[in-house]
């Protein structure tokens, strides 16, 4: 019975992605799904295991799918659900491995067996409590927060910062103290600060701030003092301040946050060969790609003309959505369908760099897909199928997803970010302005002292709650891709390069260079100012 039920759920979801399987398909991936329910205990989620199949999917892959596909696709599974090409791996989020801290050991733990899409509640809870334990362990390394040792003098020039926890808050008055914990909100218009120990009233009225968006949700450090009514005045309000990528891969002890296949102590020769070899390469991205609107082909047909021509081209186009543009939100699945196909002959258009550069699609936030929980999973099936059947190397993935180039991580994500956070921000940013490279700047702060992809409340931005861990932003990347429809920009903080390309459907996009470690910001021209 079991079996039926497993071998129906599977039938399902590759029926919902225009897909067909043979009985010797079926049966193969019938006995993987089981074989790891087996070898996690019965952790498993069913759902879970389906969708990291759906996302492992390659190009080529006909709508009737047969025994040999369905065992290559089981052994890409087994292999670590990412795309590898030498030293270019593309990881899906659905991949990326399960850490939590344990605050009693005091280190990082990896977590076992398979996790599941449909959540219970102390899976919510768990939410909160991760990126809280999260974040308390990277302010205990920081020396601004040390106790000296055995209640030594403090070295010359150092201020110290005690932190407080809000159970030690409660009913202390007219005592100024530091406190860390997270902006609620349990009654509308009215906040708090919660931490593991308990919940205190929060009054923001006359809060100054450091830089970033300060929304519900956000983990906060808060000066200030409670006051008669039992409420925490606030008088100033940080993020917990960021920990560089080389402290943070030194307090994991060896384990592997980011997923795929690390770079290893006997590879690490290769690699550098590699990387001087690639000296020159880029990693071209390009956001809002509005494939019904043919001013939008066109500027990415000039944009590959550009690049064709190069000695060194690209190694990596990624593209993201939005793949249809606001005007035309409620676009049929066939029409979809006939826009991907003319992308994939205007990509065939251009065999050169086919055979040097690999092509990878982000979907966005409002492209067909399961509505907006994030991690989003890759584009349908059903309305890719003919770009993957003509251009097999092209890579579909997840929202956000990872990338290593050589021994580089680079994270990109598809949201609008900027819009969101200054729309639920509860204080205006210290430095309030309109210009588009301070604006990222103080989304880039706010993000990375988070160590959160997207630190908006849940009810703004729902996540798979076991899922939320491929959200994290922790140890930082080398480079941290956040397509946006505002305005492009670019800034680097603690040695990761920031940017967002801005919207191709505007005539920008952008470019990392892994060699120098930099940033190129672009205008497409109009075949008109050619």
């Amino acid at each position: 019975m079991a079996s039926l039920r497993v071998k129906q759920a599977i039938q399902s979801e590759f029926s919902n992605q225009g897909l067909a399987l043979d009985k010797d398909a079926l049966e193969c991936l019938r006995e993987h799904v089981e074989e790891v329910q087996k070898q996690s205990n019965g952790s498993i989620d069913v759902d879970a295991s389906i969708q990291q199949l759906l996302d492992a999917l390659d190009g080529g892959v006909n709508a009737k799918v047969s025994g040999a596909v369905a065992a290559k696709l089981v052994a890409r599974v087994a292999g670590g659900n990412c795309r590898t090409s030498d030293q270019i791996q593309v990881i899906s989020a659905f991949a990326v491995p399960c850490i939590k801290f344990d605050p009693s050991r005091r280190a990082f733990y990896q977590v076992s067996g398979a996790r599941t899409l449909h959540g219970s509640a102390l899976d919510k809870r768990a939410v909160y409590l991760e990126r809280f334990l999260l974040l308390q362990q990277r302010i205990s390394r920081n020396p601004q927060f040390n106790r000296p040792v055995f209640g030594g003098m403090l070295s010359e020039g150092r201020h110290m910062v005690e932190l407080t926890d809000i159970k030690a808050m409660l009913g202390v008055t007219g005592q100024r103290r530091v406190i860390m914990g997270c902006i609620t909100q349990p009654q509308v218009g009215q906040y708090a600060l919660m931490d593991p120990s308990g919940t205190l009233p929060l009054n923001l009225s006359q809060a100054r701030t450091t830089s970033g968006f300060y929304t519900e949700n956000c983990i906060v450090m808060a000066e200030g003092e409670v006051e008669p009514d039992g409420r925490f005045k606030a008088t100033a309000l940080g993020f917990p301040p960021i920990e560089s990528r080389q402290d943070s891969i030194a307090a994991a002890k060896g384990l592997d946050f980011f997923g795929g296949t690390p770079v290893g102590m006997e590879d690490v020769s290769t690699t550098l060969e590699w990387e001087d070899a690639h000296e020159q390469d880029r990693i071209v991205v390009l956001s809002d790609l509005h494939l019904d609107k043919p001013e939008t082909l066109d500027r990415l047909e000039t944009v590959l003309e550009g690049f064709e021509g190069l000695d060194d081209p690209p190694g990596l186009f990624i593209l993201c959505g939005n793949f249809v543009s606001p005007s035309s939100a409620a676009i049929d699945v066939l029409a979809l369908k006939a826009h991907f196909t003319s992308l994939a002959h205007l990509l065939l258009s251009f065999s050169g760099l086919l055979k040097t550069s690999k092509f990878v699609f982000v979907p966005g936030p409002a492209d067909a897909g399961p509505g907006c929980m994030l991690p989003r999973p890759a584009l349908p099936q059903c309305i890719t199928s003919e770009l993957r059947r003509l251009i097999p190397s092209a890579v579909f993935t997840s929202n956000p997803t990872r990338i290593r180039w050589g021994s580089q991580t680079v994270v990109v994500f598809r949201g609008n970010l900027a819009s969101r956070m200054r729309a639920l921000s509860l204080i205006a940013p210290a430095s309030e302005t309109s210009d588009p490279s301070i604006q990222f700047a103080h989304v880039c702060a706010t993000i990375m002292q988070q160590s959160h992809l997207c630190p908006l409340p849940l009810e703004a931005q729902p996540v798979y709650w076991q899922y939320d861990s491929a959200l994290h932003l922790y140890p930082l990347p080398d480079a941290l891709i956040l397509a946006d429809s505002a305005p492009m920009a670019s800034h680097t903080n603690h040695g990761c390069a920031c940017l967002n390309p801005g919207s191709a459907s505007a005539g920008t996009f952008a470019a990392y260079m892994p060699g120098a470690r930099e940033v190129e910001l672009c205008d497409i021209p109009d075949r008109d100012d050619e």
